[in-house]
């Protein structure tokens, strides 16, 4: 008779209930962003990047004239404001131009962007070094999600604005996919396959450096990073490509016509003032950044760094990872250093967000790799944890616990993003917000209306309202928005 007749779990059947809970869980924490993103509406500079494409499907355009009208679009602004030649077809193509109530796919749209970088290089890593389920796969992968956007500084420019969120969010999981899918091809370099990917790594990181200035710098960064490993530790030289890659797309988004243009606005400051406000802004992020939440998300990585320690043990390195976390740094003092030189200031919440995503991947990478020392060097005594009965139930009751508190407890920013988005749904303002703007698409869509005159908005949701049109018919957003909808002058009442 085997443990389950005997009314024992079983430890496969203990994993796959731990993986099954935390999924559940997970999605459920999850879930609140994607109910409150059906009252997203487009505005300010949705406006502004997709009015070609809006227009062609205006005159009955098919797919391609659409396609043309992002790509004027990409040359244009690359030419005027800036040279983000990625990115800027990408907000070209923001789902309200096919009609306003689309614009609630936003957040389906980044939320899955994401989701599916963070499954592939999950995959990669669960098959190089546990070998185990594709349930673990999704479970991981929902999980890590789930932990990411929950404290995200800036929701509302992260995940629910699509023309911020597109711009940023998604290109941080490029950059860790990209180091996974390098690292899967350096086990196997002499195959047909190999060679397929690291031409996809290649085109991803040329496209990654169109995408914005701080992921693509960050990109530039790993990829020399681990260029330096792989060509001292092992002689591979198959993540030059993609270095060079990244540097001439990188030199090609700088050197545009627009990017110039839009630099002349901003004062410039030396290299020595830079260093010191990125210095100041990084320990900053640190004493905000490693909190209660960080912690909780620690214990949920816990089983994890210790099954990949325990799995990998002849391959773990014997020295303690100062040299990684020291490069993890670095990166991030990069990221946050390249606004500041630029701009004279370290910009919006959506690189705030950049910087955030970043830093929880690389911490949680450094604590694996702590652990992973200390069960090398037998500091944590394994065998003493793996002979208690029932460890997997154990893991999955703490982790689960966990994550509903990082849900429910409250932090920097005041409530979870995902508990803020139960606020805002049980009070009605965001359905209160999705109301006033329609009632503005009602009037701006009427082809009798050549000035139009709009309802102002009031107790807007922080998480579906980043900005609205100005008082001023002549403000940059007020024509914007006239232009789109092919109006005279837009006023905004009193």
């Amino acid at each position: 008779m085997n443990n389950t007749d005997q009314g024992v779990t079983s430890p496969a059947r203990e994993n796959k209930l731990f993986e099954i809970a935390c999924l559940v869980i997970s999605f459920l924490i999850i879930l609140p962003l994607f109910i409150i993103g059906i009252y997203g509406r487009p505005s300010i500079d949705d406006y502004n990047y997709s009015i070609y494409a809006h227009y062609a499907l205006e005159n009955g355009g098919n797919l391609w004239d659409v396609l043309e009208a992002a790509w004027n679009t990409d040359m244009e602004f690359y030419n005027s404001w800036q040279g983000l030649y990625t990115s800027a077809f990408l907000l070209a193509l923001q789902p309200a131009i096919w009609g306003e109530q689309f614009y609630a796919l936003t957040i389906f749209i980044v939320l899955l962007s994401i989701y599916a970088f963070i499954f592939l290089s999950v995959h990669i890593l669960n098959k190089s070094f546990l070998q185990k389920s594709l349930l673990f796969s999704f479970t991981a992968s929902t999980v890590l999600l789930a932990m990411l956007v929950l404290w995200l500084p800036s929701a509302v420019q992260g995940l629910f604005w699509y023309n911020g969120a597109m711009n940023y969010t998604p290109w941080v999981f490029t950059n860790f996919f990209n180091i996974c899918l390098l690292y899967h091809v350096s086990k196997n370099l002499r195959s047909k396959k190999s060679i397929a990917l690291i031409v996809l790594s290649t085109v991803l990181s040329f496209l990654t450096s169109g995408g914005n200035h701080v992921t693509a710098f960050a990109n530039i960064l790993f990829l020399l990073f681990i260029s330096i490993e792989f060509i001292y530790r092992k002689k591979q030289f198959h993540t030059l490509a993609p270095l060079v890659a990244a540097c001439i797309g990188f030199i090609i988004m700088y050197n545009a016509p627009g990017t110039a243009y839009r630099a002349s606005f901003f004062t410039r400051p030396s290299v020595f003032v830079t260093v010191v406000a990125t210095a100041g802004r990084f320990a900053m992020h640190l004493f905000q950044w490693i909190d209660l939440q960080w912690l909780l998300s620690i214990v949920v990585i816990t089983p994890i760094a210790f099954q990949i320690a325990l799995k990998n043990k002849d391959k773990l390195p014997r020295r303690f990872p100062f040299f990684t976390i020291i490069l993890s740094g670095v990166v991030l003092c990069g990221m946050i250093a390249v606004p500041f030189y630029s701009m004279g200031w370290f910009g919006e919440g959506r690189l705030t967000n950049v910087v955030y995503l970043t830093f929880l991947i690389l911490s949680w990478y450094c604590y694996v790799l702590i652990i992973g020392f200390l069960v090398k060097r037998n500091i944590i005594k394994t065998d003493k944890i793996l002979s208690k009965k029932h460890v997997g139930l154990v893991c999955t009751i703490v982790v689960c616990i966990a994550l509903v508190l990082m849900f429910m407890l409250p932090g920097d920013i005041g409530a979870s993003n995902s508990l803020e988005a139960i606020y805002e749904l049980k009070d009605g303002r965001a359905q209160a917000y999705a109301e006033v703007m329609d009632s503005r698409f009602a009037i701006l869509n009427d082809p009798n209306v050549e000035v139009a005159y709009l309802r102002p908005l009031s107790n807007t949701p922080q998480l579906l309202c980043f900005s609205d049109i100005s008082h001023n018919p002549d403000e940059w957003t007020n024509s914007a928005l006239a232009n789109y909808y092919h109006k005279k002058r837009v006023y905004l009442l009193d």
